[in-house]
């Protein structure tokens, strides 16, 4: 074989092979409802992401979309199929609804990627558990049968 067609199969099985070999992100749980949240007391949402690379991930950076959340994460590299949780604490300083954004690196993305977390800000949360104990869907009810 001349060695114009053994340069560019070497360098295209080199480009494959390093391609290959890479950390991948997969966030478990992108989004997180954290229901009615009491004031003045801090939320905390819990994220999930597992490595389905081959390398090892490092998450290089969290950014959170207000001075209001704090985010805290393990700084050592995720080891291949292992899983780690990312956690944000909301000061819940401000009554009414809530829809925080947090943004993070890795070292497998050149982007950042979105995760959300909302609920709601109360006074006073108030359980309807033991005044409607069945659940169907969001719909809270007193008894287990509906007639209609």
């Amino acid at each position: 074989m001349s060695l114009r067609y053994i340069l560019p199969l070497f360098f295209s099985l080199v480009g494959f092979l390093t391609a290959a070999a890479q950390p991948k992100a997969r966030y478990l749980t992108p989004k997180v409802e954290l229901g009615n949240v009491m004031w003045k007391v801090p939320a905390l949402a819990h994220f999930e992401i597992r490595n389905t690379g081959n390398q090892p991930l490092l998450v290089t950076g969290v950014y959170t979309d207000c001075a209001c959340t704090v985010a805290a994460w393990d700084k050592q590299p995720i080891a291949p199929g292992a899983t780690t949780t990312l956690t944000v604490t909301l000061d819940a300083e401000t009554l009414g609804t809530f829809d925080k954004s947090v943004y993070v690196t890795t070292n497998a993305e050149n982007v950042a990627r979105r995760l959300r977390f909302s609920g709601k800000v109360m006074q006073k949360v108030i359980n309807y558990d033991r005044d409607f104990p069945h659940k169907i869907g969001d719909i809270r009810l007193s008894a287990e049968n509906l007639e209609f």
